[in-house]
């Protein structure tokens, strides 16, 4: 009787154990999300002039645009698409939100080349 008295407490004792080993490593992994998006959120800077977020990792490249609407209500990093190219002054939009960026410039159109018939070569 006492053997199987010790068996079931050291049954337990393992049991608690592999419990508290498999939430720490759950935990740990929390943790290296939370850091990663921290590290993102630290990276993304605003930009006054077109008002839209981009994620600056270092002084020479920038990742984005991403829409300011989705990131400050919602804190999601929604990349913008590229808006469309006739017809509008639009230079970016977001999928999530509909949101509108930037004023595209548009230049008017050209003039078709003239050509003068009957030259050699033709």
């Amino acid at each position: 009787m006492p053997f199987q008295y010790i068996r079931d407490i050291w049954k337990a004792v393992a049991d608690f154990v592999r419990l508290r080993l498999k939430e720490n490593a759950t935990l740990k992994e929390r943790v290296r999300t939370l850091e990663a998006e921290k590290r993102a959120r630290m990276a993304m800077q605003y930009d006054d002039k077109e008002e839209v977020y981009w994620r600056c990792q270092d002084p020479e490249h920038k990742d984005g645009p991403f829409c300011k609407n989705c990131y400050e209500s919602a804190g999601k990093d929604v990349r913008l698409v590229d808006g469309p190219r006739r017809g509008t002054h639009l230079r970016w939009y977001c999928t999530a939100c509909n949101g509108q960026y930037g004023a595209l410039v548009i230049r008017p159109p050209q003039p078709p080349e003239r050509r003068v018939v009957g030259q050699i070569g033709d």
